[in-house]
């Protein structure tokens, strides 16, 4: 049987094709990002190694020995078109519901390791965590911690009327986060600041404290058009629950299944061309995560 691996690379998201002949692997990148990420002009030999997959010209990039390829390779995990739409409203966040194919997903790709601020009740950080780690039990890869120190921390949760820990929240007149992220894809820090005079009470600090936990484990965006139970509706709810497509959403999300770390466009072009390979071949569509 014959296999294909959607490859990928995090800094520049160069989509790719592999095909495994035997013990060699045929390297292809679209021929978008070939001329992008390729500073060479195409040759005769070139236009000999093209191939079309849904309107998607391929090009030969290289030939390896299987053996020589680092990394792990899944399985694509298919998802239909209904679900595919609302993710990607859920997932790549756009600034004043505006559409730029630039946009890339965000995610967190090491262990978050929670400080808190003294003046934060013990009760409400027990309770935080508690739900914190529920959540995540069922993300794979994503692991919470909390440490004693803000050196050992990449995520601190603080009261407005303690230290600044984030300056760039300094001046907030409301609750909210604040976010770091490299590569426009990984999230590496996180900070949230809860203003004690707007909310007057542990119960109302704690369900903010679990909002913006969630959205904070992929920059993640509201779609209006989902039902009021589910909490990416963005409906304020009197306690902070995920229903189960809520959790799906977050389990795709950090799934090994698809490649991460793409912009809306290349999200849709590998899902194109992985999906008409499903449909009209006996090729199998994996995922190689080279990381």
């Amino acid at each position: 049987m014959k296999h294909f691996l959607i490859l990928f690379a995090l800094v520049n998201s160069i989509v790719a094709l592999s095909q495994e002949k035997g013990k060699l692997s045929r390297r292809y990148t679209s021929l978008d990002n070939y001329k992008k990420n390729y500073n060479k002009a195409l040759t005769k030999k070139d236009s000999l190694n093209l191939i079309v997959i849904d309107s998607i010209t391929f090009i030969l990039i290289e030939e390896i020995e299987t053996s020589n390829i680092k990394g792990k390779s899944v399985l694509y995990e298919y998802k239909d078109d209904t679900f595919l739409n609302i993710y990607k409203k859920i997932a790549f966040n756009h600034k004043n519901n505006s559409f730029s194919n630039r946009t890339q997903m965000k995610y967190w790709n090491q262990d978050i390791n929670f400080y808190f601020s003294e003046s934060i009740p013990k009760k409400t950080k027990r309770q935080f965590l508690k739900f914190a780690k529920t959540i995540v039990s069922e993300i794979d890869s994503l692991k919470v911690n909390e440490v004693k120190s803000v050196k050992n921390s990449n995520y601190i949760v603080y009261y407005s009327q303690d230290y600044e820990y984030e300056d760039r929240m300094s001046n907030s007149k409301e609750s909210q986060y604040w976010m770091y992220w490299k590569h426009n894809c990984l999230i590496y820090k996180n900070a949230i600041k809860i203003k004690t005079d707007n909310l007057f009470n542990e119960k109302l600090r704690l369900q903010k404290m679990k909002i913006y936990f969630i959205e904070s484990l992929g920059y993640f965006k509201y779609n209006t058009q989902l039902d009021c139970e589910h909490f990416f509706s963005g409906c304020y709810q009197k306690d902070v629950k995920l229903s189960k497509f809520d959790k799906e959403i977050l389990k795709y999300h950090y799934s090994y299944g698809i490649c991460k770390g793409t912009s809306i466009q290349d999200f849709e072009e590998q899902h194109l061309s992985a999906k008409k390979l499903l449909k009209e071949t006996n090729i199998t569509t994996r995922i190689l995560h080279n990381y």
